[in-house]
């Protein structure tokens, strides 16, 4: 027999099966065995032949079990619904509190027979369709690793800007993201709730929070640590790609929202726009502009960050960070000269890129992209200007 605290007995669990889980298909057994019928009355003591006497408010019986049973050893305390009450309850109560013992993960000993009992439990707990690819036995292994927290309304649980090592799956309540555009202005980018998560963005950008997300009602979420969920996605490609699918979506979401190439367009509009951009993903180090050379097209970042620096009379100057919603490029397109600054990703980076052939026919389409990309072209070489060779011909050029 498995031993899970050292005393008592009953079947070894079946193979990947942990016995957090297990406890909550026994309650769920009980209680449907219980609805069915009551249960037998104990057996008379030798010393009186008399009836047992009929259970009372104050001291209820136990409920018997019979020798093809399942044993349950728990201690009585750490549950909030007994086997002898869960009759007394609605089924909204029952799910609740089967949920909550579960993430608890109380230590017992208990035999799940049927595939059926695991499928089961799945029914039970909150919908999570990050999971949904996986079978019984693996949404088990998973289940295990969670730990349930709870926030009250106005917590900031992530906060942009700071290190993050949790991730979040919402199983109660609602959460607004917001996150800050180029310009420093909060932006609400999306309200979340049951079944959605959160913390993802750090853990693929392998950088500081993107956003921030504070609960706007009373909420509960499952949490996973970083090395938890990297465990879990190295171990189920399953769940990895489709959180990378969710990951991408947000990600050009976030970034449609607060890049000021597209903020003053309706979602629609925005859309189009961006059919003609192609998704790149590049390493850290990887230039994607140097100074000098023909203009390629118009870069905007949906995560990840560019170092811009200029090569000019006091030697390589770096003048700008650039992150999420931001873009450039776009010097060369309007000007037809040579680049004026190199451009290097200096993590991991992703970003939309819009072909040098493609810009022309966009901003005659959309003539606010023209006024957007003309008045940050402007404003920067402010900046490159005093550092810049031949800064006075850029001057006279009518670039400054």
């Amino acid at each position: 027999a498995q031993k899970e605290r050292g005393e008592g007995g009953g079947p070894s669990l079946p193979p990947g099966v942990r016995p957090a889980s297990a406890k909550v298909l026994e309650l769920l057994k009980k209680k449907k065995k219980s609805a069915e019928k009551a249960p037998p009355p104990s057996e008379p003591s030798k010393k009186a032949e008399t009836s047992p006497p009929k259970p009372t408010k104050e001291a209820p019986v136990a409920e018997p079990v019979a020798p093809e049973e399942v044993e349950v050893e728990i201690e009585e305390a750490e549950l909030s619904t007994s086997f002898d009450t869960l009759d007394e309850l609605g089924e909204e109560e029952i799910l609740e509190d089967l949920f909550r013992n579960i993430m608890r993960q109380e230590e017992v000993q208990a035999n799940l027979e049927k595939e059926e009992d695991v499928s089961q439990l799945m029914a039970q707990l909150p919908r999570i369709p990050l999971f949904s690819s996986l079978d019984p036995t693996e949404f088990v292994q998973v289940v295990e690793k969670l730990k349930l927290c709870r926030f009250d309304v106005g917590d900031r649980i992530i906060r942009e800007g700071e290190e993050g090592d949790s991730f979040y799956i919402i199983t109660r309540g609602k959460a607004k993201v917001t996150k800050k555009d180029p310009q420093g202005n909060e932006v609400e980018l999306a309200v979340i709730g049951e079944g959605d998560f959160c913390g993802e963005f750090a853990f693929f950008s392998q950088s500081t929070r993107q956003a921030s997300v504070t609960v706007t009602e009373e909420m509960e979420a499952l949490q996973l640590t970083r090395e938890e969920l990297k465990e879990i996605l190295e171990k189920f490609p399953r769940v990895q790609e489709a959180l990378r699918e969710f990951y991408k979506e947000r990600m050009i979401g976030t970034m449609l929202a607060i890049s000021p190439l597209f903020q003053p367009f309706p979602p629609e509009v925005k859309n189009e726009i961006l059919q003609d951009f192609q998704y790149q993903e590049v390493d850290a180090g990887t230039i994607l502009i140097r100074q000098g050379e023909e203009g390629k097209g118009l870069y905007v970042i949906a995560s990840g960050e560019v170092a811009v620096s200029v090569r000019g009379k006091k030697g390589l100057t770096e003048v700008a960070r650039l992150r999420e919603g931001e873009f450039f490029g776009e010097i060369s397109l309007l000007t037809d000269q040579p680049t004026t600054a190199n451009c290097m990703a200096v993590k991991p980076t992703s970003l939309f890129f819009l072909p040098k052939e493609k810009f022309q026919p966009l901003i005659l389409a959309y003539p606010t992209v023209l006024e957007v990309v003309s008045a940050y072209a402007n404003e920067r070489l402010k900046v490159t200007k005093p550092l810049l060779v031949g800064g006075e011909e850029l001057a006279r050029a009518g670039l400054v």
